[in-house]
């Protein structure tokens, strides 16, 4: 986890990393995009296109589950872009997450935890 200058905890909650296609609609346009990590706060992924820090976002993915994957779409803000080589790593902030999507993250993180024990 990273640590702010102060030297405290600036990640709400562990990531787990995972490669997943997502869609990215911002700005009125798609990116297809792929997830490399996801934590209950936001996600990271690498993307061919740069996008602006603080702007609103709506994120598409299937998440794995017990019973296969669950379609979710959730609200997110851009709170990082990154050039790496001849992409960007974005990160987003979960932005007003329901109680049924903090369910079905919170069940992914503990199907997760049975496979990293």
């Amino acid at each position: 986890m990273l640590k702010n200058a102060h030297g405290s905890e600036r990640r709400c909650s562990p990531r787990i990393a995972i490669n997943l296609p997502v869609s990215l609609e911002c700005n009125e346009h798609v990116l297809e995009c792929k997830l490399i990590d996801i934590s209950m706060c936001g996600i990271g992924l690498i993307s061919n296109a740069t996008l602006p820090v603080c702007t609103p976002a709506i994120i598409r993915l299937k998440l794995p589950n017990e019973d296969g994957f669950i379609n979710m779409k959730l609200q997110a803000k851009i709170t990082r872009c990154t050039k790496i080589r001849e992409q960007y790593l974005i990160g987003l902030q979960f932005v007003d997450l329901s109680s049924f999507h903090e369910y079905e993250l919170s069940a992914f993180f503990s199907y997760h935890s049975r496979f990293s024990a």
